[in-house]
């Protein structure tokens, strides 16, 4: 019998880190091990943002020989297939709108894209229309997209809009941790 330890490895391949480009991880080396499992994960991505993932096999740590690619190339972009994600309200227009597009998990682990619900700012509420009051204030605005969000009819299935750290942000999140993602886009 063999310890859990003993037959698993986990390591950080790049540190989490700020507003870096080009990063190489570290070098590992695996060869004892049967299977591998690389996984990536972003927090506080902003608006344009995105990140490539890649892993590469080295025959040394000094990097001798040609490298090669295993595996498929991951970019993962803001705003898609997250679990938690702000929206700031400031500077809303007449006609401006927040696209949400749910996701929910098949029962085979893959994520399957629900409707695509669409909010606009409007000059008065209307759950029904799907429409936010942005003419008040930056706060009023955020309340009514949360409203419209967390409408049980015409929001958002699984999702959680809540008031941020700044009364003008609103922080979606998911009902049920785990239980899919969502994307959205917000344009003028």
């Amino acid at each position: 019998m063999h310890d859990l330890r003993e037959a698993n490895k986990l390591d950080w391949g790049i540190k989490p880190q700020k507003g870096a480009t080009s990063i190489n991880g570290e070098w590992f080396n695996v060869k004892t091990y049967a299977k591998a499992l690389f996984t990536a994960g972003i927090s506080l991505q902003t608006y344009g943002q995105s990140l490539t993932f890649q892993v590469w096999e080295s025959t040394s740590a000094a990097g001798d020989g040609t490298p090669a690619q295993l595996g498929e190339t991951i970019t993962m972009a803001h705003g898609v297939k997250v679990t938690m994600a702000q929206i700031k309200c400031t500077s809303v227009v007449l006609n401006d709108t927040v696209t949400i597009t749910p996701y929910t998990f098949n029962g085979q682990g893959v994520l399957t894209a629900g409707t695509a619900l669409v909010f606009t700012a409007k000059t008065a509420e209307s759950l029904p229309n799907r429409q936010f009051d942005y003419d008040d204030d930056d706060n009023a605005t955020a309340v009514s997209l949360m409203a419209c969000i967390n409408d049980a009819t015409y929001g958002v299935p699984g999702l959680l809009g809540v008031e941020g750290s700044v009364n003008d942000i609103v922080v979606l999140t998911l009902t049920e941790p785990g239980d899919g993602a969502f994307t959205y886009v917000e344009s003028d």
